[in-house]
């Protein structure tokens, strides 16, 4: 359908916005003076980190349904 070929288009620049955004959740993690400065600061980032990774995972299990129902469509 045109909404999934949309969908299957803009998957890759997702992903990569996401795992950006993970990796940039990771390194404010990884300040390790972080909770001992803020640890509210450093609960609400843990909080988007997992919430970041579970958009991550989906978008790649949407891409790769996608994928496969491309190829099954276009008989590759």
């Amino acid at each position: 359908s045109p909404t999934e070929q949309h969908a299957l288009k803009t998957a890759t620049a997702r992903i990569a916005s996401l795992t950006e955004e993970v990796g940039r959740l990771e390194g404010l993690l990884a300040d390790p003076l972080l909770y001992a400065r803020d640890r509210e600061g450093f609960a609400a980032v843990g909080d988007q980190l997992t919430k970041a990774q579970a958009d991550l995972a989906a978008a790649e299990e949407e891409w790769l349904r996608l994928e496969l129902l491309r190829e099954e469509v276009q008989g590759t």
